[in-house]
């Protein structure tokens, strides 16, 4: 029995490459949905909107974009399991 423990308790319980692999597409998305947020922010900056309204609509584009693209990549990651 003292066997199994010290087999069980020595398993490398490091990160999995399908873990590596969901945290980089994570990253990714986040990154696309800042980077299209910033650019409206400046667009809009340049026609001349009001800079409240410019602030409400970054947060509008990245928290719409994240989400959708979160269950893509979970769908996806899901895929590769079964």
């Amino acid at each position: 029995m003292a066997r199994i423990v010290n087999l069980a308790s020595s398993v490398n319980t490091g990160e999995k490459p399908t873990e590596r692999k969901r945290a980089h597409r994570m990253h990714i998305i986040i990154g696309v949905a800042v980077l299209l947020g910033v650019s409206c922010f400046i667009i809009s900056l340049l026609l001349g909107y009001y800079w409240f309204r410019i602030v409400l609509f970054l947060f509008v584009v990245i928290v719409a974009i994240v989400p959708a693209s979160l269950s893509a990549t979970i769908t996806g990651s899901l895929d590769i399991f079964f």
